[in-house]
């Protein structure tokens, strides 16, 4: 298993088990990756996070996924370094979120485009 499938895993399984009520139920995007971005800060804006628009939008029009940072400094590593590689392989990957989520709107992700990553899949 390469390094970057490895690290996909590891951060959904993390990811997962850090952000995810066992209650919630999710949604699967799978995601050419248009943009991988991370936003150090925006005075007055937003928070930092890492994130990813894909090339098209789930049915419900969201095309952003991000991860505040300051929630799991670990994780946004991880999944920094996923989303990177897999843009700079011109891989895929599935990216897990629950649609009904708009609390990332409190920190610059806008709830009519963007949700909250809970697990990501490179493939």
């Amino acid at each position: 298993m390469r390094f970057a499938q490895a690290l996909g895993i590891l951060l959904g399984i993390g990811v997962i088990g850090a952000a995810t009520p066992a209650a919630a139920a999710y949604e699967w995007h799978d995601c050419v990756i248009s943009k991988v971005q991370l936003i150090a800060v925006s005075p007055g804006t937003s928070s930092p996070r890492v994130g990813v628009e894909c090339t098209a939008s789930t049915a419900g029009g969201i095309s952003w996924f991000s991860f505040l940072t300051q929630s799991d400094i670990d994780h946004a590593k991880m999944l920094l370094s996923t989303l990177t590689a897999a843009k700079i392989a011109g891989r895929s990957v599935t990216i897990g979120f629950e649609g009904t989520d708009t609390s990332g709107s409190s920190w610059g992700c806008n709830a009519a485009d963007c949700r909250p990553i809970l697990q990501v899949i490179m493939h």
